[in-house]
């Protein structure tokens, strides 16, 4: 841990994926000190408990509802990044939170109509000279990144083509066997509907 180290906030801290995240970090020589937010104390406590042990950066845990923003930012005071590996839902009252702590913004990923909201504070945290990185999970995310590599790796966008199989281990996918069948069969007609007679009445039967 180098002296300049710098402090970071991971919110939802109690997490599988951000168990994984406060890992890396407290190895880290940059970080300096790390705060594990969590809306549950036992859960913050906890991964606080097992970096403790590794005798790496400091590390403190506190609980807090991330849906009090002015209270989250009061927790961010003398963090340089805040980490958010809690839900989406939480992702517009995080970043609010960072920009008025002053903290550069991560999150695993705001799926479709908030990321579109986040995306419209570009301006507010580019004006305060502070990143804000969105969508760094797994998928998307870390596949993104695989993506960008293969196609540097396999020669460029012209070198790759993709292709949808039908089969799968010789035999074909149930939902690729009733496309094609959607697709070649002809529709099937109907009989002509019959007429019955009964005393007083006719009655259609198909």
């Amino acid at each position: 841990m180098s002296p300049g180290g710098f402090g970071v906030a991971v919110l939802g801290a109690g997490g599988i994926i951000a168990r994984a995240i406060v890992r890396d970090l407290a190895e880290s020589d940059e970080v300096s000190s790390l705060l594990l937010l969590d809306i549950s104390g036992a859960a913050a406590e906890r991964a606080a408990a097992e970096q403790g042990r590794a005798g790496c950066a400091a590390v403190r845990a506190l609980a807090i509802d991330a849906r009090d923003g002015v209270a989250l930012a009061e927790a961010l005071a003398g963090c340089r990044v805040l980490v958010n590996a809690a839900s989406y839902r939480l992702n517009l009252v995080a970043m609010e939170a960072a920009l008025a702590a002053g903290c550069e913004y991560l999150d695993l990923g705001g799926l479709y109509w908030m990321t579109a909201r986040q995306l419209e504070l570009h301006d507010r945290f580019a004006r305060v000279g502070r990143l804000a990185v969105l969508g760094i999970g797994s998928s998307p995310g870390k596949t993104n990144v695989m993506a960008v590599r293969g196609v540097r790796e396999l020669g460029g966008e012209g070198g790759l083509g993709a292709r949808r199989r039908d089969r799968l281990d010789g035999r074909p996918r149930r939902g690729a066997r009733a496309a094609a069948r959607a697709r070649t069969d002809s529709p099937r007609r109907r009989p002509p509907a019959r007429a019955l007679r009964r005393p007083g009445r006719h009655v259609s039967r198909a």
